[in-house]
């Protein structure tokens, strides 16, 4: 088992309050965007690669039109992951890509810049629509409610179920860095380092695990299985509830009684499309948030809100030892870990 220490813990590096302006702002759009455009002109002294997510995101939205969201694709390759901007939607609907926007006075070159340096999963305000799809949007920047007499209510941390998981990753990563930087002639601390780190690598595994179970309902049993696309370890094939009711790694909802449900899928508008393409897009749109709407109401409804149905599959990749006690054999290729112990 052997985890690469430049892995980032998804979701702790850009909470949307950290270290940007935005809480500090107020009044309409038009107020919040002249603020990104003077923070974005603040920050053109630091170098694009050096920028913070927050900053990033500051900068992007200080170069589009108040009210406009952007839209973007996200890339990987052998060096990590990044996003590349496709289109920029005004206030009113209308949808730009690249080149009109860039004829209409937008900087999509600089917002292309700052967008190779983020990752959709780096920063709380970009949301990938569909999930899964690799596309992602990022909204104008909200006004801020007036403040008020009262003391806030502390948000929830969507996260909080992996925060045992991602203090052992940084740990190990802690761990394997101060081996690498050790006196080499010094053996005894090496042997120290070494062990340290052998410790810390043990300790992921049921990090992960305790992780699972405290984000899946109580009485659930999650099914795993090899990853299919030969990546290291576990895959989430499904989620099972006490009640039967099955959720599948393809958003497929089984309840006892009840026909089977799918996440439906985004309709996209093609490059090029015509104004009847258009216009039967919009229709299309329509109808696919109407259903996507029932199908969310429905999940919910047979207890499996809450879950998260992103950063629960990473979670899962770091088991990585498939005859952990933990785990129980469910066939010749699967295997069950229950919620309950």
């Amino acid at each position: 088992m052997t985890h690469d220490n430049t892995q980032m813990i998804r979701g702790a590096s850009g909470n949307g309050n950290s270290g940007s302006f935005l809480g500090k702002v107020n009044g309409d759009a038009t107020k919040v965007a002249a603020d990104l455009a003077a923070n974005a002109a603040a920050m053109e002294e630091i170098p694009m690669s050096e920028r913070t997510p927050e900053q990033l995101v500051d900068t992007m939205r200080g170069l589009v039109p108040a009210g406009a969201t952007l839209i973007f694709e996200e890339n990987y390759d052998a060096g990590g992951g990044w996003l590349t901007v496709r289109r920029v939607r005004l206030e009113d609907g209308t949808e730009l890509d690249f080149d009109d926007a860039t004829d209409e006075g937008i900087d999509m070159e600089t917002i292309d810049w700052a967008a190779s340096n983020v990752t959709g999963y780096q920063h709380a305000d970009f949301t990938e629509t569909p999930r899964r799809s690799g596309n992602w949007v990022l909204a104008p920047a909200a006004a801020p409610a007036p403040a008020v007499e009262t003391a806030p209510a502390p948000e929830a941390d969507p996260l909080a179920f992996r925060a045992g998981l991602d203090a052992a990753l940084q740990t190990f990563w802690d761990a394997q860095e101060a081996l690498a930087k050790a006196d080499k002639s010094d053996k005894d601390t090496l042997k120290q380092l070494e062990q340290a780190k052998r410790d810390a690598e043990a300790a992921i595994q049921p990090a992960a695990i305790d992780a699972i179970r405290r984000a899946v309902p109580a009485g659930s049993s999650v099914i795993l299985v090899e990853h299919p696309d030969g990546e290291e370890g576990l895959h989430i094939e499904e989620i099972r509830l006490a009640s039967g009711a099955v959720m599948t790694d393809r958003m497929e909802l089984r309840v006892p009684g009840e026909r089977a449900r799918k996440e439906p899928e985004y309709p996209y508008l093609l490059w090029g499309a015509g104004e009847d393409e258009a216009e039967a897009h919009k229709q299309k749109l329509a109808q696919y948030e109407k259903d996507k709407a029932e199908f969310d109401a429905r999940v919910e409804a047979a207890g499996f809100g809450g879950i998260d149905w992103d950063e629960l599959p990473m979670v899962a990749t770091d088991i990585r030892d498939f005859r952990d006690q933990e785990l129980s054999p469910l066939g010749t290729d699967r295997l069950e870990l229950k919620a309950d112990v």
